[in-house]
């Protein structure tokens, strides 16, 4: 009997380990399918924000969309070719000098905002200054945005103590 006892005993034990490491591996399961879970929450809670996002870029209906195309065609259209900037000084001549100048590089376009100055500029150059400007203003993607004139007063009389224009050239990257 004492042997069915110590066999009955090893028996229990063995029933208790194989249970205690079924709870385990039960519990082990349990917090691998609780992480799983929780995965597959977060993947369908950002699904749900990627499909938002999506249906916010989507808000153009196709009138919308098309006047869109439609803008970019026209902005394209009065963007002048690459060598615009060079061609704005050749017309100009040696008798402007630039005193400022930005350069902004944008996907596609090139934004120049510049300052221009007629060199020793007299009354006797006003036809000269408007022809220049209005060949300028001619070139495809340069708008003139001011012009200032100052007098030398009566210290050089007939002459500008200023003669200087602001221009943005938008062109196309070459």
């Amino acid at each position: 009997m004492r042997a069915r006892t110590s066999y009955s005993r090893g028996l229990a034990l063995a029933v208790v380990v194989c249970a205690g490491a079924a709870v385990g591996a039960g519990a082990g399961r349990s917090v691998e399918l609780s992480r799983i879970r929780a995965e597959r929450l977060n993947h369908g809670a950002r699904a749900s924000e990627l499909e938002q996002r999506v249906a916010g870029l989507s808000a153009f209906d196709e009138a919308g969309l098309k006047s869109l195309i439609e803008e970019e065609r026209r902005f394209d259209s009065r963007l002048g070719p690459a060598d615009t900037w060079e061609r704005l000084l050749g017309i100009l001549g040696t008798r402007w000098s630039v005193e400022t100048s930005r350069s902004e590089k944008h996907e596609g376009f090139t934004t120049i905002v510049s300052s221009l100055r007629m060199l020793k500029a007299g009354t006797g150059d006003w036809p000269v200054i408007l022809a220049a400007i209005e060949r300028a203003e001619g070139l495809a993607g340069v708008t003139l945005e001011s012009i200032e004139l100052a007098s030398a007063g009566p210290e050089a009389p007939g002459g500008f103590a200023v003669v200087r224009v602001g221009v943005s050239v938008r062109h196309k990257n070459g």
